[in-house]
């Protein structure tokens, strides 16, 4: 509400993913508080949430944003007391997918300690990551999901979930030039 009344205008476009406009990158940083960062949590954090995002993210784009920001293991601590997590790319491209993302970081963060992978610790998967090559770390989705799906919150956000899940398993990438006013129903 408060934004389209800050820019009611039709000329204007609003985007997300990594780099929707050439030389502007999005991030999608998620915000935590009340839960300490330690090296296991961020771990987790980008194994079980930076993989997935990274497996629906336009990579011709995120490519360019992760020559700044979107590194592995991104974070920035906040003067609340909490951090943020800034790896993704901005993932308000629609509302099941921010739903999708925020019900993944809940589970994240409340089961880190079970969710031990690490798929980013090698010198090929950082360069896969780094240069966008999906086809790395599509064979160790299922596995990845399979830890997710064995916490004690899964069933609590399945649903939510399920719109991550299958763009990854169809190969769907968002669409970073789609105005989100229109997915979220925002008029």
């Amino acid at each position: 509400g408060t934004a389209s009344r800050m820019a009611p205008y039709r000329n204007v476009k609003w985007v997300a993913g990594s780099q929707p406009i050439p030389g502007y990158s999005i991030g999608g940083h998620i915000h935590f508080s009340n839960i300490e960062l330690n090296a296991a949590l961020l771990r987790a954090l980008d194994n079980y949430i930076g993989i997935p995002v990274f497996l629906i993210e336009n990579q011709e784009t995120a490519i360019k944003r992760r020559r700044k920001y979107g590194y592995i293991g991104d974070y920035r601590l906040k003067d609340y007391g909490g951090f943020e997590y800034r790896t993704p790319g901005s993932w308000l491209v629609s509302q099941e997918i921010a739903t999708a993302v925020i019900c993944l970081a809940k589970i994240v963060a409340s089961c880190y300690p079970s969710l031990s992978r690490n798929y980013l610790n090698n010198v090929a998967a950082q360069k896969a990551f780094y240069s966008g090559n999906q086809a790395y770390f599509r064979p160790s989705f299922l596995s990845i999901w399979a830890d997710i799906q064995n916490t004690d919150l899964y069933d609590l956000y399945a649903e939510e979930l399920q719109a991550l899940y299958t763009m990854i398993m169809d190969g769907t990438c968002w669409d970073e030039k789609m105005d989100f006013r229109k997915t979220w129903k925002i008029t």
